[in-house]
């Protein structure tokens, strides 16, 4: 949605730079607004369109006012969606961010690979081969781009050269560089994904880069093997786990399958605590798919999310809530497959003193799904 926005967004700039009128602007005007709402960082994409403006050859300064005050106004409408987005920021995570591993995401990650799994599927011919695959695209289209460059800026035409760079640079440049100089000086901000919004000036660039080949067997060989190295990478991407493994979904219809309406759900914390309340647990899995876990007594619940105005609420830990168990048969334990196996033996161990025993188990790439019985 967000790279649908930039290229929508560039393109009603360039109309309202040749019409010139107050209803194109206002378009514009409209789309910054909305593209902010959907992703907070195009507001460097919109910025991005400001540098664009100052080095394109012709423009006056009457152009950049007019972009200026559209930018303001979109911006001005989208105010409150950027004060709640900036209390939300720790969603990110604070997972500090090395110069290398920016670099690395930047050559690979940002535009030639994205979320990919992080866990391994025996059998699957994906297994490693969207990998090299990955590598491989990346270094082949950064060569193309490289080349784009190299016969924009050797090119007679000062005025073409201008003009393209001044359309393809900011908008990869400026996104990137903020954010990431951001992350690695001030607060960890970045992730690959959130600028999707800078993909399409790189697919222009390298479109730009694969029309001035000028053999023509070796421009159709260079985009069939673009596509033929992308297709690794394409393809686990819309495998079952493909979101990093993430299996959620699984879990859900498991229990939904083989759970009974009165058994209880303990939804494991995601990290040890030593708090009597928890607030970051798996039941992110049945908020995402509440329908799965209804008639379900969920055995550690303490305040609910609304009620605390949280994603996750908070649990109380398992050894404060047995109590709870009284009349419930059978109790289905959710928790990370990489759960300290001290922590996880000690929840067993109160499972197994009141009376429960395992008799059910599923395991997927994250999670495992444990049904005891008493």
């Amino acid at each position: 949605m967000s790279a649908l926005a930039a290229v929508w967004l560039t393109v009603v700039l360039v109309v309202a730079l040749r019409r010139h009128n107050v209803w194109t602007w206002m378009g514009y005007a409209v789309l910054v607004a909305f593209s902010v709402g959907i992703n907070l960082y195009l507001l460097l994409l919109v910025a991005s369109h400001g540098l664009t403006l100052l080095s394109l050859p012709g423009i006056g300064w009457r152009h950049r006012w007019h972009w200026l005050l559209a930018s303001a106004a979109g911006s001005a409408v989208a105010t409150p969606v950027l004060l709640l987005s900036a209390r939300q920021s720790g969603q990110i995570g604070d997972e500090s961010l090395s110069v290398l591993r920016w670099a690395r995401n930047v050559v690979v990650n940002q535009w030639f690979l994205g979320g990919t799994p992080t866990v391994n599927f025996p059998g699957s011919v994906f297994e490693s081969l969207w990998k090299p695959a990955s590598v491989a695209l990346a270094c082949v289209c950064w060569l193309l781009m490289l080349y784009a460059l190299l016969r924009i800026v050797c090119s007679d035409s000062r005025e073409g050269l201008r003009y393209w760079l001044s359309w393809l640079l900011p908008p990869i440049l400026l996104p990137t560089l903020a954010i990431g100089i951001y992350s690695l000086l001030v607060h960890p901000m970045y992730n690959p994904r959130y600028l999707t919004f800078t993909t399409p000036a790189i697919a222009l660039l390298l479109g730009v880069g694969l029309r001035l080949i000028q053999w023509r067997r070796l421009q159709v060989s260079v985009g069939i093997l673009v596509l033929l190295l992308a297709a690794p990478v394409y393809i686990s991407q819309r495998q079952p786990y493909a979101k990093n493994g993430t299996d959620w979904n699984s879990v859900a219809m498991f229990v939904h399958e083989h759970a009974e309406p009165g058994d209880g759900v303990y939804f494991s914390p995601r990290y040890p605590s030593n708090s009597p309340t928890v607030g970051l647990t798996l039941r992110r899995i049945a908020i995402a798919y509440p329908g799965d876990f209804t008639g379900l007594k969920d055995l550690t619940a303490d305040v609910s999310g609304a009620d605390s105005g949280t994603l996750d609420g908070y649990s109380k830990l398992l050894a404060g809530s047995m109590d709870n168990a009284n009349g419930v048969k059978t109790v289905w334990v959710i928790r990370r497959l990489d759960y300290p196996v001290d922590a996880a033996r000690a929840d067993d161990a109160l499972l197994r003193a009141a009376g429960y025993s395992a008799k059910t188990v599923w395991k997927g790439p994250l999670d495992i799904v444990v049904g005891l019985s008493r």
